[in-house]
């Protein structure tokens, strides 16, 4: 076999099989590129979700401290209330204790004055706080959506983040709608205000006392006493009324007469509080309980490759803007 044969057995042989091995080379390199690829929109579907949580958790202590110093208030009109009525109950036992009635009178006198005092001091703490709080809420609404599309854009550096998606919805406007089911409650309507300060007032673990202060006492069977008293949302939903009443009347087995009231006191904001109209701003959650989101990143040697997350309300019960749960979840890619 001369050298010319050689040199085309050679050529025949191992030419395919270079071909084969470069080939081989740029294709590994291109799925390579597509694994970092899946890695970085995984990291990148995560980081925009967790932003999302965070705006949402963040939305909701805002909710929550408005309402705690709103429920502040409440509670200072309830003490007020409570004052007055002990002042009222006092002093109509005074007379009985030689040389007290005077001191009776000007003590309890001097509490009412410094709980009006707490009250109306209460209610400008109060309200500088909410709308400081109101601000900072209404801010998230306007640039939550902005700062989560930027989350997801850096993370998934140097692929270009070429579509975000919630849900069927794919556009950066999809983030915005995301935030923007936190919806603000209507100032006009003030069954609105009086249903969400009722439900926060449930929730308080001295609910009962504030909802509905009360006992009954026989004495001897033949006197009975009862006390009952309350604090609500006054008729504008953003401030609140109190009151408080000893009764009593005379029984004897089974017949006795109508009750009577002893005492009697009360307390609302709107007239010992500077006309008080709490709450400037709330939001409620109008959306769904999971926000399922996507990301497409887009990049020449690995071309377009997807992520997906979402983000979950982990409550007990409907989804709301009171509880900070709101967490993220990788769910998948290809």
């Amino acid at each position: 076999m001369n050298q010319r044969g050689l040199a085309m057995i050679v050529t025949m042989v191992f030419l395919p099989v270079v071909a084969a091995g470069l080939i081989w080379l740029a294709a590994g390199s291109s799925v390579m590129a597509r694994f970092e690829g899946h890695n970085q929109a995984d990291r990148a579907a995560y980081s925009m979700s967790a932003q999302l949580a965070s705006e949402l958790n963040e939305l909701s202590v805002l909710n929550r401290k408005i309402l705690a110093s709103h429920l502040m208030v409440g509670h200072l009109t309830t003490y007020l209330s409570f004052t007055r009525y002990l002042r009222d109950m006092l002093q109509k036992v005074g007379y009985l204790v030689p040389f007290g009635s005077n001191i009776i009178t000007g003590g309890t006198t001097l509490l009412v004055q410094s709980a009006r005092i707490q009250l109306q001091s209460g209610i400008g703490v109060a309200l500088g706080s909410q709308h400081k709080w109101a601000v900072d809420s209404a801010e998230i609404l306007k640039s939550g959506g902005t700062r989560v599309f930027d989350a997801a854009r850096d993370v998934a550096k140097p692929y270009a983040l070429t579509k975000v998606c919630l849900g069927s919805i794919c556009n950066q406007n999809a983030l915005d709608a995301a935030i923007l089911s936190a919806v603000p409650v209507i100032e006009e309507d003030p069954s609105d205000y009086t249903r969400l300060t009722m439900q926060a007032m449930n929730g308080l673990p001295q609910s009962a006392w504030h909802l509905s202060r009360q006992w009954q006492q026989n004495v001897l069977g033949i006197v009975e006493a009862r006390r009952s008293g309350g604090t609500i949302p006054d008729i504008t939903g953003r401030g609140f009324q109190a009151a408080d009443q000893l009764e009593a009347r005379v029984k004897l087995f089974f017949f006795g007469f109508g009750w009577r009231t002893l005492v009697g006191a009360s307390a609302t904001t709107l007239v010992d509080g500077f006309a008080y109209r709490g709450l400037p701003w709330l939001v409620e959650w109008q959306g769904p309980d999971v926000l399922p989101l996507s990301i497409e990143l887009t990049d020449q040697q690995s071309g377009q490759i997807q992520a997906e997350s979402r983000v979950r309300f982990m409550g007990s019960g409907p989804s709301d803007m009171w509880r900070p749960v709101w967490r993220a979840e990788l769910t998948g890619g290809v």
